[in-house]
């Protein structure tokens, strides 16, 4: 019905925030709307008008986060975010019974869904869950609390983000790499500095993303954002490594990553020691954030190889770059 444009979308069933919240909904284009129309999903997200109006903030300024279930195990959810533009008529206290939709055109790729096999529809169904951010969860989390069981009561979901979120504020900060020490760091894009976070690297700069996003727009740079004004990236899309500078050895936890301008990057990380490939993982990375875990021990070198995905035509520019922050190493004793 969709691709025959007898039915262009439709509705989810209206849902609140709380009990005495704001009521939403969401609308779902299958086949694209407006500059996606045949090429992307669009999902939107709508304000209906309720009794509890008088009592709530409005213009609504909460940052709303879609996510696409991936029905395996490999559980490789597609997520994305937005926030609201406060002037836009979309998040004002609704006037009629609803508000015109708002959200993101290209949320995915339609070629994802139809290929035969796709993890996200099974038995003719796809499960989409929408998250409104009232305490501004870190994107650090983000990943986490997309990836609890969503039969679990909000509250038990809400105590373990938190329980997370404090596990993971008790890491040290010399485990965890930003860029945002980097000494000497200015505006424009360098190689990272042998020694730098007690590693050699190799084909790895860093780049301050304000001014990034001055020159060039937004991009999957930014997405990959976590903390601080700096991230690092693979230089000119060329495989990075990051090599233990001292006769250790240490272990990979986690980072921060995305794709810097090319939907479905093949991303492929491998943990060496010895000479011999000891652990290895294959992501696919969009321009938006991931976060990885990896509790990889006993590594000499990683490297970090990307190829392929397609020029995503929201940004200025394409190649095989990708971004990441936060990344959480621990060295041997």
């Amino acid at each position: 019905d969709a691709q025959s444009e007898r039915q262009t979308s439709i509705y989810s069933p209206p849902f609140y925030s709380s009990p005495n919240g704001y009521k939403m909904r969401a609308r779902l284009y299958f086949n694209g709307d407006g500059n996606a129309r045949r090429t992307h999903m669009s999902l939107f997200f709508v304000l209906i008008r309720s009794l509890n109006d008088p009592i709530l903030k409005f213009p609504f300024n909460y940052k709303v986060t879609f996510c696409l279930y991936d029905q395996t195990s490999a559980q490789r959810h597609i997520i994305d975010s937005f926030r609201p533009d406060i002037k836009s008529s979309s998040f004002q206290r609704p006037q009629s019974d609803m508000n015109i939709a708002s959200g993101i055109p290209k949320f995915l790729p339609l070629e994802v869904i139809q290929q035969e096999g796709n993890p996200y529809i099974r038995d003719d169904t796809m499960f989409i869950k929408i998250m409104v951010d009232f305490e501004d969860l870190h994107k650090t989390l983000l990943s986490y609390a997309l990836s609890l069981n969503p039969g679990l009561p909000m509250h038990i979901q809400q105590a373990m983000i938190k329980q997370e979120a404090e596990r993971r504020s008790q890491l040290r900060s010399d485990e965890l790499i930003t860029f945002d020490n980097i000494p000497g760091a200015g505006r424009f894009q360098q190689s990272l500095p042998n020694g730098y976070s007690g590693f050699q690297w190799v084909n790895a700069n860093y780049m301050n993303i304000s001014y990034n996003e001055q020159v060039n727009g937004w991009s999957g740079y930014s997405a990959a954002l976590s903390s601080g004004q700096y991230v690092g990236l693979n230089k000119d899309g060329q495989m990075l490594s990051m090599i233990i500078n001292a006769a250790r050895s240490f272990t990979l936890k986690s980072m921060i990553v995305a794709s810097a301008w090319n939907d479905n990057l093949i991303l492929e990380i491998t943990g060496k020691r010895g000479g011999s490939v000891f652990k290895s993982k294959r992501l696919t990375l969009q321009l938006q954030p991931q976060w990885i875990e990896f509790n990889w021990p006993d590594l000499e070198i990683v490297n970090f190889s990307s190829y392929g995905g397609e020029p995503n035509s929201d940004v200025k520019g394409k190649g095989t770059q990708f971004a990441f922050d936060n990344l959480c190493v621990e060295f041997s004793k």
